[in-house]
């Protein structure tokens, strides 16, 4: 059982806590203006489209224009979910943060094919390296 538990918690300690930014009806071109005009307001420019934004006022920004954050948890990689700016960074403006999953999806887009078995188990195995890369880490 303890050692269960210590697997669950190394994943999740693994995989972090990913959050996403949402709005109603939204999709990846109208996060993608918002997460500009964002930036843009939040940075400080530097060379070329280059800025440095603060993220406290990125986030600020983005809630003001009505988007709100959720957790990984409930929706990695869904439709309607975007991943924005997590720290203070160096951005360029003709770039937007990496998506996951169906987070460049639009709204009424078909669903994604079903993860076959050997999808499932690659993902095991993948997971079962990351624990055991995290416990050689730890000197176990």
């Amino acid at each position: 059982m303890a050692r269960a538990i210590t697997l669950v918690a190394a994943t999740i300690f693994l995989t972090g806590c990913q959050l996403y930014w949402t709005k109603p009806g939204a999709d990846l071109t109208s996060f993608a203006a918002d997460h500009r005009a964002c930036a843009t307001k939040a940075g400080v420019p530097m060379d070329g489209d280059r800025v440095l934004v603060n993220e406290s006022l990125y986030k600020a920004c983005l809630k003001g224009l009505g988007w709100s954050r959720e957790s990984a948890s409930m929706h990695e990689g869904a439709a309607g979910h975007f991943r924005g700016l997590e720290e203070n960074a160096v951005v360029s403006l003709s770039e937007l943060p990496e998506q996951v999953g169906r987070a460049s999806a639009r709204p009424g887009d078909p669903s994604p094919a079903r993860p076959t078995p050997l999808d499932v188990r690659c993902r095991q195995i993948t997971e079962r390296e990351r624990i055991g890369a995290y416990r050689e880490c730890l000197g176990r």
